[in-house]
């Protein structure tokens, strides 16, 4: 079977980025959780095999240098902790692969970032990819 991978991005920005590569169907979240389900739901309906989340994340670990990769091997909503697909993530190259937190909120002050880092354990955060794991495992794709 082929591997159709469908892409949620947050911001449009982002679309271009990946356009450049043509990895897969894309569908813009508008960076919200809410957004990002639904942007899921529209690529399982399209017959996406594999989700992935991409976009620039929040930096959480101060020594995660700017424009890292991450592949992080789960994502941290909550309580909630979704595993991502290992498969996936070797296909993607090398990155960082702590922890990434889901929030559903904007987090830009320094002092919360490091509340969060100490709390979670996570290295970054972004505002997609809990409800981007939550439509992966609903549909039974990897993400």
């Amino acid at each position: 079977m082929p591997v159709i991978l469908g892409i949620v991005v947050g911001l449009q920005t982002e679309v271009r980025l990946l356009r450049r590569r043509n990895l897969g169907l894309t569908a813009i979240s508008g960076a919200t959780a809410a957004g990002a389900a639904r942007a899921a739901s529209e690529l399982v309906t399209a017959g996406v095999t594999h989700l992935l989340s991409f976009g620039l994340a929040a930096g959480l670990d101060p020594t995660l240098e700017a424009g890292r990769l991450l592949l992080p091997a789960e994502v941290v909503e909550g309580a909630r902790r979704h595993p991502t697909d290992p498969a996936l993530r070797g296909w993607l190259g090398d990155g960082a692969s702590g922890p990434l937190l889901h929030s559903d909120r904007l987090v830009a002050a320094p002092a919360e970032k490091a509340a969060l880092r100490r709390s979670s354990g996570c290295i970054a955060l972004d505002m997609e990819s809990g409800a981007v794991a939550r439509a992966a495992a609903a549909a039974g794709l990897p993400f």
